[in-house]
């Protein structure tokens, strides 16, 4: 099934969406984003027939299935909102929403339409991850005891970027945070019961980085490296008793 796809946005995100689009010859029908002169440019370069100045425009149009969300993360909750209320599947860049609270919303809102909406977890849906999952499940490392995730990148310095602006919901958690997390708990083989975290705030009060400890009850353990100062290998380590 082919759908008809929708971008919000035109940042880096995006345009590594709308390419893959494109090059699986089906390109996204329609694009909106605030700065006309760079839409424009987007639609022309990802052959994107329709731009709309406004979200509302564009999730008026009819013709479009689905949208890709791929604005800060302090919008997320509110397009999220307005897409499914226009009957559109969602596919929302990290963190879908910035608590837990609003997710429930927005998860009860879908199901009740009978909507998709999906978060763009990259490490859950490659290749690579899978198979090694399915090498942990058929007992190749034994038991798993311990995963170390490190995640680090040197950010511009900048107060008012999206990194660090508490009013962006900055900070490392919610930028490269969900990918290590996410990772982390993918090759446990039970729900973390036990966390504990530590972390080095920003001048504007946001986590610059932080270190975090799980555990489960298969007494699996779990740390997590981030940084948005500090570039650090984004590479995870899974030990078992057969290695």
């Amino acid at each position: 099934m082919s759908l008809n796809w929708g971008i919000i946005g035109t940042g880096t995100i995006a345009n590594e969406m709308a390419a893959s689009l494109l090059a699986h010859q089906q390109p996204a029908m329609a694009v909106t984003a605030r700065d006309q002169a760079k839409l424009t440019a987007f639609a022309e370069q990802y052959q994107i027939p329709k731009t709309y100045e406004t979200v509302a425009d564009l999730l008026a149009d009819e013709t479009i299935d689905a949208v890709y969300i791929a604005t800060p993360h302090n919008t997320h909750f509110d397009f999220i909102k307005q897409a499914l209320a226009h009957h559109k599947h969602v596919l929302a860049e990290k963190a879908i929403t910035v608590s837990n609270e609003e997710y429930t919303i927005v998860r009860k809102l879908a199901q009740d339409a009978g909507l998709v909406l999906l978060e763009a977890m990259t490490p859950v849906h490659m290749p690579l991850f899978k198979r090694l999952r399915e090498l942990i499940n058929q007992g190749s490392l034994g038991q798993i005891k311990v995963i170390n995730t490190t995640f680090g990148s040197h950010k511009p310095y900048d107060p008012k970027n999206r990194f660090f602006n508490p009013d962006l919901a900055g900070g490392a958690l919610l930028d490269i945070g969900g990918y290590a997390t996410q990772a982390s708990v993918y090759f446990m083989n039970s729900t973390p019961s036990r966390a504990n975290s530590m972390m080095v705030p920003f001048e504007t009060g946001v986590d610059e980085q932080s270190v975090t400890i799980l555990a489960n009850d298969n007494h699996e353990m779990a740390t997590i490296t981030l940084s948005m100062q500090a570039k650090q290998p984004k590479a995870i380590t899974i030990s078992g008793t057969k290695g």
